[in-house]
Parts: structure tokens; sequence; C-alpha cells
């Protein structure tokens, strides 16, 4: 996902920067596939139907948005793997992830303070380095909490740090929005 940083405490997503991963994650899909920059704002009250109500948003809200800026998506349950494979194919997806599974650890993550559910955008995998120096295997991520210095584009998560934070207790499986197709 070649875009320049995007983030929920940039000034075009307020009044609800504290609540945008979400519409921001869609702002950043939308922009990727349409060449063009919207506000997470504006993805806000296409997913909400025209509301701006601040709070968390839904993932068949996000495919609203999603399809109402012109990128047909679908929510679905996958399993890790199925995650890679979108990604690899070149289609972004977006993670709901408890970020409290998350090491707190700025190599991964900048608000040290929230731990809740999290919506953030993989777009590549493969190898990176852990906090420890050690190459693994994992995925690249935007982060729309990824603020402060250096506003920091993407960032790895190795699959031992990303996959506990983003499979359901007691399944295989993990919560998910994506385009239909790649970008053509």
């Amino acid at each position: 996902m070649q875009r320049p940083p995007q983030f929920q405490w940039d000034t075009d997503s307020a009044p609800c920067k504290s609540t945008n991963c979400n519409p921001t994650s869609v702002a950043m899909i939308a922009g990727y596939y349409k060449d063009k920059h919207f506000s997470p704002t504006y993805a806000r009250r296409l997913m909400q139907a025209g509301s701006n109500a601040c709070g968390g948003t839904t993932n068949n809200e996000a495919v609203r948005g999603l399809t109402k800026l012109g990128v047909p998506a679908s929510t679905a349950l996958l399993t890790a793997s199925q995650v890679k494979a979108k990604i690899e194919a070149r289609i972004p997806v977006i993670l709901s992830v408890n970020y409290g599974k998350i090491p707190r650890n700025r190599k991964y993550i900048q608000d040290m303070g929230f731990y809740g559910m999290h919506a953030i955008v993989a777009c590549d995998a493969g190898y990176g380095l852990d906090h420890r120096g050690r190459r693994v295997t994992g995925i690249w991520v935007r982060d729309p909490d990824r603020w402060g210095t250096g506003k920091v584009n993407k960032v790895f998560w190795p699959d031992y740090i990303w996959k506990p934070a983003f499979i359901r207790p007691r399944t295989t499986t993990g919560l998910t929005v994506f385009p239909k197709a790649k970008k053509s």
C-alpha cells in the first residue's frame, strides 16, 4: 500500500479522533484503491449512513464505507493463513485486534495506555526484525494509532505478536474486512 501516512490523530479526523481507527483504516484502503485522500471523518459519515456520532464502528459499517467509496468489500472470519494469502495477493485487510495482547514496546505500538479492540490494516507479509533483532516471519501493518515521532507508515508485527491479538479466544479465526478484488 504505497500511500502517504494517515492516522486517526490527524486534524482531518476530528472530532472522533480517539475512536477513528476503523474509519481511518477504511480511508487508507479507499485512498490506496482510488489514488485519492479521504479523511477519516468523511469515511465515518459514509460508514454510519450520514451520522458522525463518535464511538466504535463495526465491520459491517466498514464494508458500507468502502463500498460507498467505490471499493466493494466483504467482512469475514479468516484464519491467519487466509489473511496472509489475501495480503500476498495485494489485497489489504482490516484486522480487528486486541491491542492489550500486543507487547508494550514502541517497535510495535505507539499508545502504551490503550488495551481495547483496535482496527489496523495488514498490507504485506514476509520477513522482518523483531524487537530482539531476530529475523522472523510476520506481517507489515499500517496502524492508525501510530502517530507521534516519525509518523511511521508501516510497522512489522511478527507472527508470534499479531496472531494472538487477532485470533478470537477458543477459535482459529479473527474478524476482518477486505476489498473483494486487488487494485487494478
